[in-house]
């Protein structure tokens, strides 16, 4: 199968259980390449609450996702969630989205699918008048954001409150 054979659609409820599983991988990855343990309970709890998400969000569109396929098999996937954020004069919208859990299977790596995404995203988010976007990138993950045109900005959070 060539990598020019490909497809990008939107996912459907029929294909939480594989971003469920990239959103988990992804993740297992990071963690590996700094050596941290992944604490399973944490795990399946993320799991749990991720479908949950999914299944809730996919419907009314507040969360949305692509999946890239080769012949029958998917090979990556990206998603956003729309959120409401306090105007600025940056941007005088409410909406921005949270782009997040873009994964690609191993042995697709390096064709430019992360890429081909994001893009689909950009022009999503575009065509919903969304102007603002943002994420957190892995190490691995911000040299392709930075091809795009996203920029490193500092932000700061808590996750005791």
């Amino acid at each position: 199968m060539n990598d020019k054979e490909y497809k990008i659609r939107t996912a459907t409820l029929n294909d939480v259980y594989i971003l469920v599983e990239h959103h988990s991988l992804m993740f297992e990855e990071i963690f590996s390449l700094d050596g941290t343990a992944i604490d399973f309970y944490k795990s399946q709890q993320m799991k749990k609450s991720y479908l949950q998400k999914l299944k809730t969000e996919l419907p009314t569109c507040s969360y949305n996702a692509w999946l890239i396929e080769i012949g029958n098999k998917i090979i990556g996937s990206g998603s956003i969630s729309i959120c409401s954020m306090v105007p600025t004069l940056i941007d005088p919208s409410y909406l921005r989205a949270y782009l997040h859990s873009v994964y690609i299977d191993k042995k697709f790596r390096r064709r430019g699918f992360a890429k081909i995404i994001i893009e689909e995203i950009i022009e999503y988010c575009k065509y919903k008048n969304i102007n603002h976007i943002f994420l957190h990138a892995s190490k691995s993950g911000k040299p392709v954001y930075k091809s795009i045109g996203f920029i490193s900005r500092e932000t700061m959070e808590i996750n005791e409150a």
